[in-house]
């Protein structure tokens, strides 16, 4: 029983879940196969996680956060950054955590296996996920059209902005399709970042302008 109440088992099972989860999909592992995988007796896998839904939720939950760690999307405060340049560290590193998949290989299989069939452990990890992201494209959006700006507007350019952002990683197959060249490198994520930045940009814009004429 050892392995029970060893620091490291934890982590080991987690690896091992992630990796399994990886390769079959939720509903392809069983507990046992992490058991064998992680090299810990079943005890050990009750004990620090229970089932399996709440293990594949805290897999879930260890990658999103490793993610943000990598590719944070709000800017410290002590930065003091411009609305802008804040948009364009949003933009960047969202793009980097849906498209990179240099760092975080398994966990953006698990995200694309949750894509075509979702299950409602992932459903349950990420429920506040679009929330703080949509709270942190609100506040930037604000600041760029003007406090007088109607909380609609704010939230449809937010959504606008957001949407661009994961069409990319969730329309992934559709995408290459019309564009059998297409694949997600350091080079191209940027310039995709690049693109979705000036283009919300221009809009966030020519709306303010239209607002203050009016």
């Amino acid at each position: 029983m050892r392995n029970r109440y060893n620091v490291a088992t934890p982590g080991r099972i987690l690896d091992a879940a992630e990796r399994l989860f990886a390769e079959r999909g939720y509903a392809g592992v069983a507990l046992k196969d992490v058991v064998r995988a992680a090299r810990v007796n079943g005890a050990a896998v009750n004990y620090h996680f229970g089932d399996k839904r709440n293990l594949y939720r805290k897999v879930i939950e260890r990658g999103l956060k490793s993610r943000e760690q990598a590719a944070p999307l709000e800017a410290a405060p002590e930065a003091k950054l411009s609305a802008d340049e804040r948009l364009h560290g949003f933009v960047r590193n969202l793009m980097v955590q849906l498209l990179d998949d240099s760092a975080a290989t398994r966990m953006s299989r698990v995200m694309l296996r949750e894509a075509i069939e979702p299950t409602a452990a992932f459903a349950r990890a990420v429920d506040e996920l679009p929330k703080r992201q949509l709270s942190i494209l609100d506040g930037i959006v604000t600041e760029l059209l003007g406090r007088k700006a109607s909380r609609t507007a704010v939230r449809r350019i937010s959504l606008s902005i957001l949407g661009q952002c994961v069409y990319y990683r969730y329309a992934a197959n559709i995408l290459r399709r019309t564009d059998p060249a297409l694949h997600y490198t350091r080079t191209s994520i940027h310039a995709i970042a690049e693109h979705i930045y000036a283009f919300s940009m221009a809009g966030i814009r020519g709306m303010k302008a239209n607002h203050d004429r009016a």
